[in-house]
């Protein structure tokens, strides 16, 4: 080496940046003190060899796109990613400088390369607080950081695979939760891999841990943890797979990251608890059957539920803010300033205005009868009272509806003992003078012959009728008590039409019995006779010669049993319809005295029964006579027999 060579190197020497000369196949010629001090390789063992080889740099571009503008311009300038020679990985700035011979032609490189490692980690990191605090800032929930942050850290440490651990539950997600892969091409693509840490490692609050990638075919690498510190615990863990540990400056850099994702996922989660609490309250209410207002400790309403409106015709915009007495008529609210007073100086649960009638006053000035209730609440030191209304209009309607119903029956049962005493005293009136007519008459009868026989005939025929309405009138108003006993109801509907079937034979209508399979009922056979005959009766008289009558009787459920009398007659009439069971209406002319129906619904509900009537005109008539069984499963009757 020449005088001037070795006075260059020398020079050389002082710099601190690395300093090297190599050709243009990269093999290294000079190498500087400053280069071995940034690299760790000495002069003896870099020269010689291929800087490529040594350094494993990686560049922005290509090498040899980077070579081409050196050998075009005759300098480049750039960063450059490069390795240690304890495989630590820098950042340096590189400036290179083409060399020619005395020819002119380019002969190699010279390389001053400034180690930038730290200062770029610095920016990094800088980089990366702004970006997370600005997705802190911006994100409207949890689950947006969640997406965000694995690719935000990923990209700026160089990370490959992004995991995120659920700590607080003790366990690891599922492959491919919120992973994410740097490419080449710097595009993110979710993958379905998973890197773990190893037992232990990133849940005791460090802010990054050196481990083994766990799976045998995976290449050895370090996983990078950031905790999401919450409440003094990690809740959640982020994890990354990188190259290689990340410089210790990151350490306090994650670990204050990780301090400010915990305050913002403890607040989110806080908010968003407290949604879906007030949600819940809120729909709970909703879904309440009453009108429900919550009232402060001056009467001011703070909140009303759906049923406010439905009720009262309220919003809940119309109602907030507003005194609790505008829910009340006029000729109240004075009053009920004061009681309301009286409630919040000694507060409890307890129905308001026991024993009053509380009224409700809706939007559109009607009053609404109400029940209301009280409940107390303290919360953060403010009273609230809560008050439940309950509409009982339609209890009132029906209060109401039974009271003039019970005041008819009472007038009716009046009524009807009035008509007993009368029918009674009339009947024993009437009596004796009829049947003293009609020996007269029969006496008399003997004299005539010819027209004036027929005549007394017609008479005899016509006190026989007055004696018969006397006899109905007297059993409707004032019936014998009934001789309960419990025996086959079959055999007493059989008999019954058994006689029916005899009547109906002049007009050649078909009477069918079918006797279905009957528990014991407690009846009195004479009346359930009278009570059939008469319905098959009336249904002989609406159907036309040659029509059909059928008298059956079935189980009915519920411990009762069914006596129907169906016609295929013409039907009932709605004006009628709703006026048979009246005492002396009839539909038959001269040939009814309207008590057949009235004393039958008499005798059913003596039985503690009743009787029901279906029809269609034109298609004809269903009467229904249903009775309490005794009870138990045996048959006390013919089965499917007919007659």
């Amino acid at each position: 080496m020449g005088k001037d060579s070795q006075l260059a190197a020398e020079f050389l020497d002082m710099v601190a940046d690395a300093v090297f000369l190599r050709d243009l196949t990269g093999v290294i010629g000079y190498w500087n003190r400053g280069a071995e001090i940034v690299y760790g390789w000495a002069a003896e063992e870099a020269e010689g060899r291929r800087s490529q080889d040594l350094l494993h740099t990686e560049f922005p571009t290509s090498r040899a796109a980077v070579e081409r503008e050196v050998l075009e311009t005759g300098t480049w300038h750039g960063e450059l990613r490069q390795r240690r020679r304890d495989g630590a990985r820098i950042m340096v700035e590189s400036r290179w400088s083409l060399r020619r011979d005395a020819r002119g032609q380019p002969s190699g490189m010279l390389e001053i390369n400034t180690d930038i490692t730290a200062r770029h980690d610095a920016e990094i990191r800088q980089q990366l607080r702004l970006e997370i605090g600005e997705l802190l800032a911006t994100a409207p929930d949890w689950p947006a950081v969640e997406q965000a942050l694995p690719r935000i850290v990923g990209e700026k440490a160089g990370a490959t695979v992004a995991e995120l651990w659920d700590v607080s539950r003790g366990e690891a997600p599922a492959p491919g939760r919120h992973a994410w892969v740097a490419e080449a091409s710097g595009a993110p693509q979710a993958v379905d891999a998973v890197y773990p840490l190893r037992r232990g490692e990133g849940v005791a609050g460090q802010a990054w841990v050196m481990g083994q990638v766990e799976a045998a075919a995976e290449p050895p690498g370090a996983t990078m943890a950031l905790p999401v510190l919450a409440r003094g615990r990690v809740e959640r863990l982020f994890v990354w797979r990188v190259p290689e540990p990340p410089p210790p400056a990151w350490l306090p850099m994650l670990r204050d990251v990780g301090l400010q994702l915990g305050l913002f996922y403890h607040r989110a989660n806080s908010e968003e608890a407290l949604r879906l609490s007030e949600v819940r309250f809120r729909s709970l209410l909703d879904s309440a059957p009453d009108p429900i207002v919550i009232v402060d400790g001056s009467g001011t309403v703070v909140y009303v539920n759906r049923r406010v409106e439905e009720v009262l015709g309220y919003g809940a915009d119309e109602l907030d803010g507003q005194p609790i007495e505008r829910l009340l008529p006029e000729r109240f609210r004075g009053a009920h300033v004061a009681l309301r007073r009286g409630f919040t100086r000694a507060p409890k649960t307890r129905p308001m205005g026991a024993g009053l009638e509380l009224f409700a006053r809706h939007k559109g000035g009607a009053e609404v009868p109400v029940e209301i209730s009280l409940s107390p609440l303290q919360l953060g030191g403010s009273l609230l009272v809560t008050a439940v209304m309950r509409d009982i209009s339609d209890r009132r309607r029906v209060e109401a509806e039974a009271h003039r119903a019970h005041t008819l029956e009472l007038a009716r049962t009046e009524h009807l003992a009035t008509l007993g005493e009368v029918a009674a005293g009339l009947a024993h009136e009437i009596k004796n003078p009829l049947a003293g007519m009609a020996s007269a008459l029969e006496v008399l009868s003997s004299r005539f012959t010819g027209p004036e026989r027929e005549v007394m005939a017609e008479v005899r025929q016509q006190i026989t009728r007055i004696g018969g309405i006397v006899a109905d009138l007297l059993n409707y108003a004032r019936p014998r008590p009934p001789r309960f006993a419990l025996g086959d109801l079959n055999a007493a509907v059989r008999h019954a039409a058994e006689i029916a079937t005899r009547a109906c034979v002049p007009k050649r209508v078909h009477l069918e019995f079918v006797a279905g399979t009957l528990p014991p009922v407690v009846h009195d056979a004479e009346q359930v006779q009278r009570m059939v005959l008469n319905l098959a009766l009336n249904a002989l008289d609406a159907v036309a010669e040659n029509g059909q009558i059928a008298v059956l009787t079935e189980p009915d459920g519920d411990g009762h049993v069914r006596i129907r009398v169906r016609d295929n007659g013409p039907g009932i009439a709605a004006g009628d319809l709703q006026n048979i069971f009246r005492p002396f209406y009839t539909t038959k002319g001269g040939k009814g005295n309207g008590l057949g129906l009235p004393m039958c619904r008499r005798i059913a509900e003596l039985h503690g029964g009743s009787i029901e009537v279906a029809t269609q005109l034109g298609q004809g008539t269903i009467f229904s006579i249903v009775l309490p069984a005794a009870g138990g499963e045996a048959s006390a009757g013919a089965e499917g027999s007919s007659e």
